[in-house]
């Protein structure tokens, strides 16, 4: 998560359609922005849990001073980790509408809505089923690069 971030501030993003970040640590850390593109659509998702505000409002004045395309969603009750099934962090809300919020950037940035309107289910990481109601998105049609859960979305396709 936090790598999309840092990846949004100093990467390269002239390929890049989107960057999404899942549970992101928001500190005081954060790398002095170069020129952020803005042309690319920055989500960060975040658990209302352990962020500290003063973080969020240095990360939110660079990005408006750069005049990036960004949303910062941050859901209550939710630690980081909130998309981790059978994890104690695991939040139904904050995962189906952090994933929800990814699908909406997918199409957008792919001008499509081919892609299912809902998560499709899926195995977890450990080859199990999921809880039922649990869901995972759908991802396939395009490229990502995954950092953790972090999602780098671009045209190039490896």
């Amino acid at each position: 998560g936090t790598g999309s971030i840092y990846y949004s501030l100093i990467g390269n993003t002239s390929e890049v359609k989107s960057i999404v970040s899942f549970h992101a640590s928001l500190d005081s850390g954060l790398p002095e922005a170069k020129t952020i593109n803005p042309e690319v659509q920055i989500l960060i998702l975040s658990g209302g849990e352990g962020d500290d505000i003063t973080d969020i409002n240095f990360l939110e004045s660079v990005y408006i001073a750069q005049n990036a395309q960004y949303e910062i969603s941050r859901f209550s009750n939710a630690q980081g980790g909130f998309t981790v099934w059978n994890s104690t962090n695991y939040n139904v809300r904050a995962s189906t509408r952090s994933f929800d919020s990814m699908q909406m950037i997918f199409e957008e940035v792919f001008n499509t809505t081919e892609t299912p309107k809902k998560p499709c289910l899926s195995k977890n990481v450990t080859g199990e089923e999921p809880e039922s109601g649990v869901v995972t998105p759908f991802t396939g049609g395009f490229s990502l690069s995954l950092i953790g859960l972090s999602v780098v979305i671009s045209n190039i396709f490896f």
